[in-house]
C-alpha cells in the first residue's frame, strides 16, 4: 500500500496501527486485484507469427530447456533479442525455464485467512520482530 491509501483508511500514523487487524487488511486489499492464476504462457501460432525467425527459434529453444546463455553468440544481440521477445510477448527468456510447466493454482484458495502461518518463537524474541 502507498501512503495515499494508508491515509484513506486512516493508517499513516503508526500509533493507529496498534487495533487494527493486519491479517483482514491483507486480504482486503489483495482481493482488489483478483490474482487467481500463476502460469507460463504458451503462445498461440499467430501470437508465434509476430516474431522475427531468429526470436521464434529462441523462444521455442528456450520453452524446451536451453538456456538463455546458450541461445546466442554475442551478448548484445542475445539482449536485442530478448528484449524484443518481451516486449512482443511478455515471456522473458532471460529468466530460467522450468524444465516443464508447473501445474495452475488458485491463488485466491492459497492466499486466505486459513492459510496464515504464524511467527515463529524465535523470531518473536529476535531483535527483527516488531510486535506482540
Amino acid at each position: 500500500m502507498y501512503s495515499a491509501r494508508l491515509k484513506q483508511l486512516n493508517l499513516d500514523l503508526g500509533s493507529r496501527w496498534q487495533a487494527q487487524d493486519v491479517d483482514a487488511l491483507y486480504f482486503e486489499e489483495l482481493k482488489k486485484f483478483k490474482v487467481w492464476v500463476n502460469y507460463q504462457p504458451h503462445l498461440t501460432i499467430d501470437e508465434m507469427s509476430g516474431l522475427k525467425d531468429t526470436q521464434r527459434n529462441a523462444l521455442i529453444a528456450w520453452q524446451h530447456g536451453t538456456p538463455y546463455q546458450k541461445l546466442f553468440d554475442v551478448r548484445q544481440t542475445g539482449a536485442k533479442h530478448a528484449k524484443a521477445i518481451l516486449d512482443l510477448t511478455g515471456i522473458d527468456i532471460q529468466s530460467a525455464k522450468r524444465p516443464k510447466p508447473l501445474d495452475q493454482i488458485s491463488t485466491m484458495e492459497l492466499f486466505t485467512p486459513q492459510n496464515i502461518i504464524p511467527v515463529p518463537e524465535w523470531l518473536k524474541n529476535s531483535r527483527f520482530f516488531v510486535g506482540e
